[in-house]
């Protein structure tokens, strides 16, 4: 019977002793500067914890920042705390209201853990973030099609450049212009339903930049880079180049390369045959001769 007795104290004890450690500590208290915040205000807190134990307590006091609405991840603050009983321990954390920060409920959430990660003390308070503006979030696109089927980066001259700006959002204000990058010379480009397409007639490499405003809306700020180089040689006219692998007059290497490059190849093949075929038969004749005088000697 004593040993059952003894037993459930244990159990009982071991299943108490949690919550008493939780109420043995005051709560850690949480001080906001104000309840409502607007793009350029900064929150602060100050998290102030006292340790209530009849013993030392080390741990770790947390200070996070957290949307209820957005489910961002959180921005915590954390310092070692080590107090004797009765001391405390006070934290200030901040955050900084951003432009683009989500509207709505914020939450502000302070944490005591042990060393062994056992959350000792919580509590939190509630804000509101009001006046930010939402992100536009595009993209631009440099393409070969009207469709922005295919991304392209470098372009022949002559070919048209397509450009579509990939967003959600409508009636975007929006300045675009090309830049030489070697000459610096600039051209302003001309959007129509978030479509425009630009001559690629001078070579050298060229920059977009590109700028999208909304009302509500943060400005975004957008740059790509695209290359036009020179047109390779092709037929000018099926008259002139036959394409039948032979050199023939008018065809030559500009006008025709299919037919005149191949036949270069083929007279410098042509030639290195009857140069070495040369070459051995004086090797032969001179063998010969040198054979016969070897013997005429020796007579």
């Amino acid at each position: 019977m004593f040993k059952k007795i003894l037993f459930l104290t244990i159990i009982s004890t071991l299943l108490i002793a949690p919550w008493l450690a939780i109420n043995g500590a005051e709560q850690a208290g949480i001080i906001l500067n104000q309840q409502e915040f607007k793009p350029g205000d900064e929150a602060r807190a100050k998290i102030v914890f006292v340790n209530n134990f009849s013993e030392q307590f080390t741990g770790r006091l947390f200070c996070d920042f957290t949307s209820l609405i957005h489910r961002l991840p959180p921005m915590p603050y954390v310092e070692e705390i080590d107090l004797a009983p009765g001391q405390s321990k006070t934290m200030d954390c901040s955050m900084a209201i951003a432009e683009t920060m989500p509207e709505g409920v914020w939450r502000v959430e302070a944490t005591v853990k042990d060393r062994s990660d056992n959350i000792i003390s919580g509590s939190y308070k509630e804000f509101l973030v009001a006046g930010t503006k939402k992100e536009i979030n595009a993209d631009l696109l440099v393409c070969a099609d009207v469709n922005c089927e295919n991304n392209k980066a470098v372009f022949i001259a002559g070919e048209t450049v397509y450009l579509k700006i990939n967003s959600g959002i409508t009636d975007m204000r929006i300045n675009a212009q090309t830049q030489n990058s070697k000459t610096k010379d600039k051209q302003a480009i001309d959007f129509i339903n978030n479509i425009a397409q630009i001559k690629s007639e001078q070579e050298g490499s060229f920059i977009i930049n590109l700028t999208l405003n909304k009302s509500g809306y943060s400005e975004q700020a957008i740059q790509k880079n695209f290359a036009v180089i020179g047109a390779p040689a092709k037929i000018k006219s099926a008259s002139v180049c036959s394409a039948d692998g032979v050199c023939v007059s008018p065809e030559t290497v500009q006008n025709c390369p299919q037919d005149c490059v191949q036949a270069k190849a083929k007279i410098i093949s042509a030639k290195i045959i009857i140069f070495i075929a040369s070459a051995l038969v004086i090797i032969l004749i001179m063998a010969a001769a040198y054979y016969f005088l070897i013997r005429r000697t020796e007579i």
